[in-house]
C-alpha cells in the first residue's frame, strides 16, 4: 500500500466533499455578495488552500463514513460462508501472514470500496443539497423541483446498493480467501 495511492484517494474524497460545502455555504449564505473579480487576484492562493485542506477533509470524512457505515452493514450481514467465528479483520491478518500478496490485493479491493462508499455518499449530499440550492437561491418551480427530486432519490437508491454490494462483496471475498489459504496450508 503506497502512500501516493492513499494520498489520492483522500483527496478525491475532499475534493468530492468541497462541493457540497460549498452548495451548503452557498444555500445558507447566498452568492449575491461574492465579488468574483477580487477572488481572481487571490486564485494561486484559494488554490493551494483548497488542495491543502482537501486532504484532511478526505481522511475526516473517510473515518467518520467508516465508523458509521460500516458497523451497521457488518451487523446485518448475513453468515457468508462457513468459517464465520472469526472477523473479517483477523481472517485478513491471517492471510497477510500467510500469503501477503493476496492480503495487498485485498487490500486495493477494500480501499476501492471506501472511494466508492465516500463517493455514493458525497453524491447523495451534493444531488439534495442541489436541489435545496435551485429551490431556494435560484427560485422554487414545481417542474424543477419534481425533476431534481426524483434524481435525488435516484441517485440515492442507487448509492445504497453500491455501498452493501461492496461491503458484502469484499467480506466475501475475503471469507473465500481465507477458507482457500486455511485448506491449502492444512494439505
Amino acid at each position: 500500500m503506497n502512500t501516493s495511492e492513499l494520498r489520492s484517494d483522500f483527496l478525491i474524497i475532499g475534493f468530492q466533499s468541497w462541493v457540497w460545502l460549498v452548495l451548503l455555504f452557498l444555500t445558507c449564505f447566498g452568492y449575491e455578495w461574492i465579488n468574483l473579480a477580487s477572488i481572481k487576484d487571490w486564485m494561486p492562493l484559494v488554490i493551494v488552500l483548497f488542495v491543502g485542506m482537501s486532504y484532511p477533509l478526505g481522511i475526516i470524512q473517510n473515518a467518520l463514513l467508516g465508523n458509521v457505515l460500516n458497523y451497521r452493514q457488518l451487523d446485518r450481514r448475513p453468515l457468508l460462508e462457513d468459517d464465520s467465528r472469526f472477523s473479517p479483520f483477523d481472517q485478513l491478518v491471517y492471510i497477510a501472514s500467510v500469503k501477503p500478496e493476496l492480503a495487498a490485493t485485498l487490500q486495493q479491493n477494500i480501499l476501492q470500496a471506501r472511494l466508492i462508499r465516500a463517493t455514493a455518499i458525497n453524491l447523495v449530499l451534493v444531488s439534495f443539497l442541489g436541489l435545496l440550492f435551485y429551490s431556494i437561491r435560484l427560485g422554487f418551480t414545481w417542474k424543477g423541483f419534481l425533476f431534481g427530486a426524483i434524481l435525488s432519490f435516484f441517485v440515492l437508491i442507487s448509492s445504497r446498493k453500491a455501498l452493501v454490494k461492496t461491503t458484502l462483496d469484499n467480506l466475501a471475498q475475503i471469507r473465500r480467501v481465507y477458507n482457500l489459504v486455511k485448506r491449502t496450508k492444512v494439505a
